[in-house]
């Protein structure tokens, strides 16, 4: 039985798909092979590159073992105009040789916050400050650089190493969900995915670029780091990492066609029925016994579980997406956040589930948490 996959698909804010799909009129089985080819070409770009597509998983994907930081600048206080790589020059150094990150950066301005004042309220509420004298006088200010599959060792030692710069203003902890979260998903960009001492970015489609266009202009060797790049069409589709966030109005294109690399009649996963077969419970109830008792549901019976993890399926988005051709089965991941009776920090679980054939029905196969 061989399973091949595709770590996230990008159609929450790339209608690269939706474009085709209209020109094209090509029915759900086309764009599932259309996909998987987009994916196949991209494992060989890349594999030109030195880099094994299946290695770049931890930097894709939300990780259950690690946090996501949001470092924050201040743009007045960098005497550059090309602040971006000032902030980027800092962090860079301090990240392991070995280790994989997606990197997405942007200014913080009012376009997706509520009101005015909405992001000097959020910095009050989540900014875990660095000591530096700052003061919030207008849109667009703050400058931020988001880093995933951290871990609470390194990101200790960012804190403290950049507490000597004096733009850098403290960080924000996004692993878990929040508003201001939901607000960096609509608002950052991504920058570039490391590998190790590789920087792959992306280049322009219409273009023949050597492997190693540097479209940032950032000066990576100075870090000691090399440049890949792949053309914009696989990187912004295939390589872009997703900000967890629950599916909001607009997300659905993402959402159908994220199901459609796992099943040629796709459906939003939160409209099928969950089931948890008796064997894999009665596993839980005797491996899981912390998880399931912090959860309220030990001791409860199989469906109270399955109502639990269905009601959270609609509040993330789905990733891991594996399809076998010869049993035309699916599977995909899913981060749930739960919230635990002790009313601790919530519990990350991942959940991985397979969609039966012919059915309106996901199985659970896994549960970490």
């Amino acid at each position: 039985m061989t399973f091949r996959t595709i770590h996230t698909l990008e159609a929450r804010g790339n209608i690269l798909l939706e474009i085709v799909k209209d020109r094209s009129g090509a029915g759900d089985p086309a764009m599932r092979r259309l996909i998987w080819r987009a994916a196949d070409e991209l494992t060989h770009i890349l594999s030109q590159r030195g880099v094994r597509y299946a290695e770049l998983n931890s930097a894709l994907v939300p990780q259950i073992d690690k946090v996501e930081i949001a470092l924050l600048f201040d743009r007045t206080s960098i005497e550059s105009a090309a602040y971006g790589w000032q902030a980027h020059a800092r962090v860079l150094p301090l990240l392991n040789s070995t280790s994989s990150h997606s990197i997405l950066h942007g200014d913080l301005n009012d376009e997706a916050a509520p009101d005015d004042d909405w992001i000097r309220t959020a910095l009050q509420i989540h900014l875990q400050p660095s000591g530096n004298p700052f003061q919030l006088v207008g849109d667009n200010q703050i400058f931020c650089v988001y880093l995933n599959n951290i871990s609470v060792h390194l990101r200790r030692k960012l804190n403290d190493a950049l507490k000597d710069y004096r733009p850098y203003i403290g960080y924000i902890d996004t692993t878990y969900a929040s508003q201001f979260k939901a607000y960096l998903s609509q608002t950052l960009v991504p920058a570039y995915l490391k590998h190790g001492r590789i920087i792959l970015q992306s280049h322009p489609d219409d273009e023949p670029p050597p492997e190693n266009e540097n479209m940032l202009g950032y000066q990576f060797e100075d870090a000691g780091l090399v440049c890949r790049s792949v053309p914009n069409s696989y990187y912004g589709l295939l390589l872009s990492y997703k900000i967890e966030r629950p599916v909001l109005s607009g997300d659905e294109a993402d959402t159908r066609f994220s199901a459609n690399v796992i099943s040629d009649t796709p459906a939003d996963p939160a409209s099928y029925d969950l089931e948890i077969d008796k064997a894999k419970f009665d596993y839980l109830k005797d491996k899981k016994t912390g998880t399931l008792r912090r959860l309220g549901v030990l001791g409860s019976p199989k469906a109270t579980l399955e109502q639990l993890l269905y009601a959270k399926l609609h509040s993330n988005y789905i990733y891991n997406l594996a399809y076998s051709d010869q049993l035309a089965v699916g599977k995909f991941n899913i981060v749930l956040e739960l919230a635990p009776l002790d009313g601790g920090q919530p519990l990350r679980a991942l959940a991985a589930l397979k969609h039966l054939p012919g059915t309106r029905c996901i199985r659970l196969i896994t549960f970490l948490g």
